[in-house]
């Protein structure tokens, strides 16, 4: 298939859901919608958890699939949590968790791709790299919710 092809069958399966198009008119966030199919085949989800949210693709789809569940999102960077938060506004069962995941406390440097320069999520005067703590016991504590906790 040819990248315009692919960009086309995405476009109309956003266009097709209207949670997905307001989220692509409104904030253009475009859901992940090559997720939909494995989403579907899981069978009742309760929960699910996004590390690496960026701006909410993936949670939007699940969303859509598992409309009940809880959405535990993890995104460190300022301004793609940003756009998470508008687009998941008003949704009292999607939470996002502005830190990062890791296997222990310490820095990471965190490289943007190139579309998301004019985002903001990025400080360096380059615009494409941003050092940011990682810090799992913050996380732990925002991570409460609802009876849910960490380990």
């Amino acid at each position: 298939m040819t990248d315009f092809t692919t960009k086309t069958r995405k476009l109309a399966g956003i266009l097709a859901v209207p949670t997905w198009r307001a989220a692509l008119r409104q904030h253009r966030v475009a859901a992940g919608v090559e997720h939909a199919r494995v989403l579907r085949n899981l069978g009742p989800v309760t929960t699910v958890v996004d590390i690496g949210a960026n701006r909410g693709q993936f949670a939007l789809v699940a969303r859509h699939c598992f409309p009940q569940a809880r959405i535990v999102s993890f995104e460190p960077l300022a301004g793609p949590a940003a756009l998470w938060r508008a687009v998941f506004a008003g949704d009292d069962r999607a939470r996002l968790v502005e830190a990062a995941i890791g296997p222990e406390p310490g820095q990471a440097t965190v490289t943007c791709p190139r579309g998301m320069i004019p985002l903001r999520c990025c400080r360096s005067r380059r615009g494409r790299t941003r050092c940011f703590p990682a810090r799992p016991r913050q996380a732990r504590r925002r991570f409460a919710w609802r009876g849910w906790r960490m380990k």
